[in-house]
């Protein structure tokens, strides 16, 4: 496209505009009187040497070179330099929009991985965190709904292994109600769980037994007390009696 072009103009305008507006300092202008001697350029069609094409074709190139080879952090840095620098290329757009795709390609791929190791090594809730981050990059990848129906499996799983280990603990120390509470958690959680259904009616069982033999336990150890009561009140009897006299 020639330099005298009306298009040419618009983009060193535009460009100008960006360079005025970045955000790093040092890719800003430096004085007023420079910042206005460049629109009247850009106006009057006049080259720029800054917005010049030529000056950061070797950049970009350098970009390009960097993610065809796989290094993408690279890519990333020049690319991010120069868009914060205020280029506008035409070139520089697609080259931005394949670098984040692959990035993102390469984040899905680190996390689904990450989460897999992390459900062999049974760290359910670091799992869980990264598929929750690979679900914010796609919302309906596959294999991110599929590994978080397992993960959620598993937690119930686990949840349930601690609630009964609970439970029992509870029973073994006859603290029934509390036994009863946790066991009736697990059905509320999960209805018809035969294994809980089982050890509720066991509570009852066990419950009722506890409790009689505590009840025969009091009546034993009260029958023990009213006997030496009684036993005491004999003996104090026979020493307060008057003797006969020889």
């Amino acid at each position: 496209m020639r330099r005298g072009s009306f298009c040419f103009g618009c983009i060193c305008c535009l460009t100008a505009k960006g360079k005025t507006d970045a955000k790093q300092p040092r890719h800003r202008f430096s004085t007023a009187p420079e910042l206005a001697d460049t629109f009247l350029k850009a106006v009057r069609n006049e080259p720029i040497d800054f917005f010049d094409p030529a000056r950061i074709l070797p950049r970009i190139q350098r970009a390009t070179c960097a993610f065809e080879q796989g290094d993408h952090q690279l890519a990333a840095e020049i690319l991010t330099d120069l868009e914060a620098a205020g280029h506008i290329d035409p070139a520089l757009a697609p080259l931005r929009r394949q670098l984040n795709q692959a990035i993102r390609t390469n984040t899905i791929h680190e996390l689904t991985n990450r989460a897999r190791r992390l459900i062999v090594e049974k760290e359910y809730g670091l799992a869980l965190q990264g598929v929750e981050q690979l679900l914010k990059l796609d919302i309906s990848s596959p294999d991110a709904l599929a590994l978080k129906e397992q993960i959620q499996k598993q937690l119930t799983l686990q949840q349930l292994a601690e609630s009964f280990a609970s439970a029992k603990t509870h029973l073994d120390k006859h603290a029934y109600s509390r036994a009863r509470i946790v066991l009736q958690n697990i059905t509320d959680l999960r209805p018809g769980e035969s294994r809980a259904l089982a050890m509720l009616a066991d509570v009852e069982v066990r419950e009722r037994a506890y409790l009689s033999a505590l009840h025969e336990k009091q009546q034993l150890h009260q029958a023990a007390r009213e006997s030496l009561e009684e036993l005491r009140v004999r003996n104090s009897a026979h020493q307060t009696a008057p003797r006969a006299r020889p």
